[in-house]
């Protein structure tokens, strides 16, 4: 009866990632009789990717997988329904530098996989938490993506899976300087919520 979550350590040049406080909040937390087990992932095509395929097949059985990840331009909490099996980040460099330009990520792997997590359910625990949601229908070409698709792939469809990015919290943009944003931002205490209400809608009954 245990539960997979993830968080990024920091990138580019945002001062801290929400994502990795959230995770490491729910640690080892119980939701619905279950455990949380949260790693924090680095922000690496190559190193994230072995890293999750590690935890999945070594450290398991899961019950559940959820992956969190910084959409520093959204405000609301966004399950992503599609992962791609594309590299793309020419102008913005990983952790380690790795750029890519249209780069299959497994080749031979499938063009696209979808989340296997349940998203009606998860908006509706959401909105009803009064928290600001939608269904994202890709994430993107980065690492978030890159961590989505290899979980898909490696987990073929065993438990449910996926990807939610979360938008940056108020003391995010009051770090940076923006307090016009801080005022409409959820908090940190809201994402944590949040992360909470999606793990929940998404434990398979047992």
């Amino acid at each position: 009866m245990r539960i997979l979550l993830t968080g990024f350590v920091n990138f580019l040049d945002h001062p801290y990632n929400p994502t990795q406080i959230v995770a490491e909040a729910l640690d080892q937390s119980e939701i619905e009789g279950r455990k949380v087990f949260s790693h924090i992932l680095p922000v690496s095509f190559t190193e994230a990717c072995l890293e999750i395929k590690r935890l999945l097949q070594d450290a398991g059985p899961w019950d559940l997988h959820v992956s969190l990840g910084l959409a520093s331009t959204r405000t609301k909490i966004t399950p992503e329904a599609i992962a791609i099996n594309l590299i793309h980040n020419p102008e913005r460099p990983d952790n380690l530098g790795q750029c890519a330009f249209l780069k299959p990520l497994i080749p031979g792997a499938p063009e696209a996989l979808l989340s296997t997590l349940p998203h009606q359910k998860i908006l509706a625990e959401l909105k009803q938490g009064n928290l600001p949601c939608e269904v994202s229908t890709h994430a993107g070409a980065y690492v978030c993506n890159a961590v989505m698709f290899q979980a898909l792939h490696t987990l073929n469809k065993s438990i449910p899976s996926g990807f939610v990015h979360l938008p940056p919290d108020k003391e995010f943009y009051l770090k940076i300087k923006q307090e016009e944003q801080s005022r409409t931002a959820l908090t940190q205490d809201d994402l944590i919520r949040g992360t909470r209400l999606i793990l929940k809608a998404s434990l398979p009954t047992i």
